[in-house]
Order: structure tokens, then sequence, then C-alpha cells
């Protein structure tokens, strides 16, 4: 019940869109994406938790990174990234590129290349109605698919 709620919709759809624009950066470089295992034989990392189990009898565990994988992807692809669960004590989703052959002042022009652009000022300035109709032309829906009726936006649900 929780997945159909407002705020994990909300959460879901920037999730989303985050995950496209790393792909779509990623894809317009030149990258190959790859989708590594989740499970494994090793660690990754030293000294983080490790998520044991027996696979059909063997010993494996849950991925904590997908670097070592993609290390080895390099020689046949090039650059390469992945967007995996690594499972640590903490939760996250690696999105993780390897490079081979590049220099330090190569690495420091694709960071920045991938760096956020903040949007450009001056924001669209727009009274309530103006902002109902503007949802309306983009098609911009509330979540039973029907569109926005004056006094059923605020602007944190904007946010």
């Amino acid at each position: 019940m929780m997945i159909r709620g407002e705020n994990m919709s909300k959460i879901f759809k920037v999730r989303s869109m985050v995950v496209q624009a790393f792909r779509d950066h990623f894809f317009a470089n030149g990258y190959y994406e790859v989708t590594p295992p989740t499970l494994v034989q090793t660690q990754v990392e030293g000294g983080s938790t490790l998520f044991k189990l027996d696979y059909f009898g063997e010993e494996a565990y849950l991925t904590q990174s997908s670097q070592l994988y993609l290390e080895t992807c390099i020689p046949a692809l090039g650059d390469v990234f992945c967007v995996a669960q690594s499972y640590r004590a903490e939760q996250y989703t690696h999105i993780e590129a390897e490079c081979p052959f590049i220099s330090f002042e190569d690495l420091l022009d694709r960071l920045e290349n991938l760096g956020f652009q903040p949007p450009k000022r001056p924001f669209r300035r727009m009274n309530y109605s103006e902002a109902i109709e503007w949802l309306k032309e983009h098609d911009v829906k509330k979540e039973d698919g029907t569109y926005y009726e004056f006094g059923e936006v605020s602007l944190s649900e904007a946010l």
C-alpha cells in the first residue's frame, strides 16, 4: 500500500528521472551499460558488512559494489557503467563507471561534464490559475489520472 501513496510515488518518479539522466549522459559519451551479478564469491571492499548466503551448497554474498565486475569488462568494451543495487549496512543503488586509460585531468573533465546544471534564472513566475493551466497543457495529472483543478495544488506538492 505504501508504494501507491503520493510520497512514494513522487520518490519513484524522481528516482526514475535521475537514473534516466545518468543513462542518457553515459550513452551520449560512448559508455556501454553492463548488468553485473548480484551474487558474488568474495568481498569487494574490506571492512564492509557482508550478507552471506548458501547458494546451492556454495558460499555466496550479496554484492557490495560492481567495481570489480566492471573492471573485467573494460578490455572488451572500454568505458562501462552500471546502475545496480549494492548490499551494505546502508541501502544503496550505485551508479558506477569505469574508464580505462584516462589521465587525472581527463577524469576531472568527465566529472565536471557529469555535474548538475542548475536551472537558469529567473524562474518562471505565474499566478495560481496560470499554474493550473500550465499543468493541463503539459499533461501533468493526479495519481488517479485526472487533471488538477483550482484548489487542489499547493507549492509543497509541486516541489
